[in-house]
């Protein structure tokens, strides 16, 4: 049974994604409150940093895709998806914290639980699909 959560997509997906989120939030954390850099700045550092990390970790680990000939192209779809979710993750971290007032570390965890099912959803059927049946 334990074999069988482990090999689960989405048991995989929450571990790469806390392994991105940790990523991301240590960032974030250690560049706002050590470094002094303002919380944007270091939730959008954070959170390409982490994107990075977890497209490894996503398409070879979780989506079991090992093919390289789809790399580039997944590579730059991801990178894409990157983009759009980067600015949502500024506009959805901003707005917490400058309109409903939450503190900047709860705002990213926030943001980072709204776009994970997010690109869960575009990894498994647009970008790592390969007529998988699984």
């Amino acid at each position: 049974m334990f074999r069988k959560i482990i090999q689960n997509k989405a048991f995989k997906y929450l571990i790469s994604g806390i392994v991105g989120a940790g990523t991301n939030l240590g960032v974030l954390f250690v560049s706002t409150h050590f470094l002094h850099i303002w919380y944007v700045v270091s939730s959008i550092a954070g959170f390409t940093i982490s994107c990075i990390v977890s497209f490894f970790f996503q398409k070879f680990w979780t989506f079991e895709d090992v093919s390289k000939d789809t790399i580039n192209k997944q590579f730059i779809m991801y990178g894409s998806l990157l983009i759009v979710g980067n600015l949502l993750n500024v506009l959805l971290i901003t707005w917490l914290v400058e309109y409903a007032h939450f503190n900047y570390v709860l705002a990213q965890c926030v943001s980072i639980f709204v776009l994970a099912i997010i690109n869960f959803l575009i990894y498994d059927k647009i970008i790592f699909y390969h007529g998988k049946t699984n």
